[in-house]
């Protein structure tokens, strides 16, 4: 049995569950097993869970990966019952180690979603720098930059070096390529196909903090903090794995660690400000998702899976309510676009937004 109590604090709910003997045991075996394998940990019964983690992990380790396996594996239910839906990953934490034959309790902070209406959900209209086009000066930029990469790691120091077929011939000739306009014509098809995807990310981003400006008010500091947390320690985490701490990693990007901690804190509100918006918009919808979007959300989760057992297994976990947000999102920002018009700035010194540059902006 699952019993949730909460207690409300401003902003923040705060849950307290308790997960009685049987309930534990039966997860162990139907669920939190399996969520310790995708962590890589490879565990395979419940008689063993335990000494297994502390013979890969040592003691220590092993109690922080299963309580966090333990809450993880609880908290999606908790949530459901209490029809909660997290607007930044929930914060759990617990004193007690998970036991078989035993009762679990822990707390989990929780900033829910609540229902927030734009300022106005008319057409919107954003400027945007025309796409670069590329030229034969960039194609032959980009050719001498490899010209000289393949002397070095050759340990040929010849900067004067042609280019010729005999030379594409020895360095791309695995890749099909025998001649220096076959070359030209991939390193062209390259920058143009960088050039596109850069100009449609320029067109999301714009769109998206239009609409986002019209937030009735900015996003609390106090979930932005929350969030700014959650990215810093996946940050840490991630470094960590290769040696790297966050100052050094801030030293590397010619930066200090406090303003990369700025930097992440703007992003942070960014995230939520547009994550927030597209809530909206989908409630102005009125509409539900279809099976089309829920499906192609659900394979850019897990490319590797069928769509429909993703699905199945996220309602299984409890953790379908995630899926259906990642879902009514996409829905939103499709919608989003259908809803706003794009201009083109053609001035490439021009900041679009305080320019005379004949754009509209």
């Amino acid at each position: 049995m699952l019993i949730v109590k909460t207690t409300r604090h401003d902003l923040m709910v705060q849950m307290h569950v308790h997960v009685d003997a049987d309930a534990f045991d039966e997860a162990l075996t139907g669920g939190i097993i399996e969520l310790l394998v995708r962590m890589g940990i490879a565990v395979s019964s419940e008689s063993d869970v335990f000494e297994s983690l502390n013979q890969m992990l040592g003691h220590d380790r092993a109690v922080d990966v299963l309580q966090a396996a333990t809450m993880n594996y609880f908290i999606p239910q908790a949530l459901t019952q209490c029809n909660l839906i997290p607007l930044v990953s929930p914060l759990p934490y617990t004193e007690q180690t998970p036991q078989l034959h035993t009762d679990f309790d822990f707390e989990v902070d929780v900033y829910p979603k609540s229902t927030i209406a734009l300022t106005s959900y008319e057409r919107a209209c954003v400027h945007v720098h025309a796409m670069q086009q590329t030229t034969d000066e960039d194609v032959d930029a980009q050719i001498h930059m490899l010209i000289n990469v393949s002397n070095a790691t050759r340990g040929e120091n010849d900067p004067e070096a042609e280019l010729t077929d005999e030379w594409v011939k020895e360095v791309y000739g695995e890749d099909g390529m025998s001649s220096v306009e076959e070359l030209r014509q991939a390193m062209r098809a390259a920058s143009e196909q960088y050039n596109h995807d850069a100009y449609e990310e320029s067109l999301q981003n714009a769109m998206l903090h239009e609409w986002a400006s019209r937030l009735p008010e900015p996003i609390a500091d106090e979930i932005v903090e929350a969030l700014t947390h959650e990215m810093l320690s996946a940050a840490e985490i991630s470094l960590a794995q290769q040696g790297v701490t966050l100052a050094q990693y801030a030293e590397s990007m010619q930066t200090t660690e406090e303003e990369f901690r700025a930097q992440m804190k703007v992003e942070a509100r960014e995230t939520l400000s547009i994550s927030v918006a597209m809530d909206a918009i989908f409630a102005h919808m009125d509409t539900e998702v279809t099976d089309e979007v829920l499906e192609r959300v659900a394979s850019v989760t897990e490319p590797d899976k069928d769509a429909s057992e993703i699905i199945r297994q996220y309602k299984a976990d409890g953790r379908f309510y995630a899926l259906l947000e990642n879902a009514q999102r996409t829905s939103a920002v499709m919608w989003a676009y259908e809803n706003t018009e794009f201009e083109e700035c053609q001035d490439s010194d021009c900041s679009c937004g305080d320019c005379d540059c004949g754009c509209g902006c």
